[in-house]
């Protein structure tokens, strides 16, 4: 059985800035890495303990994956997954999983 080691939620918002300031000034979240270095900024991240989530701008997110074109920001977004074993579930599930599109 794979070991995840951790979770990373990957949010397409409308205002980088906006989604970096509540979560650093209201819920007490570190500032980690912003793109680019000064605002006005297409990528932030954020950190408190083991958690860490991103931010991407809604526009820039939607060139990088078409799909979210005119979807609701709430229904767009991806999850990066760090884990042992990967190649191991890989090859589990390897053309049992069916890819949405």
């Amino acid at each position: 059985m794979p070991h995840f080691t951790k979770l990373t939620p990957n949010l397409v918002v409308a205002n980088v800035e906006r989604s970096l300031a509540f979560y650093v000034d209201t819920l007490g979240f570190s500032r980690g890495l912003t793109v680019p270095d000064a605002s006005p900024f297409v990528f932030a991240s954020v950190t408190s303990g083991a958690v860490e989530i991103f931010f991407n701008d809604a526009a820039t997110a939607t060139r990088e994956y078409p799909a979210f074109a005119n979807r609701p920001i709430g229904a767009t977004g991806t999850l990066f997954i760090e884990m042992e074993g990967v190649n191991a579930l890989h090859d589990r599930l390897n053309g049992s999983v069916k890819i949405c599109e």
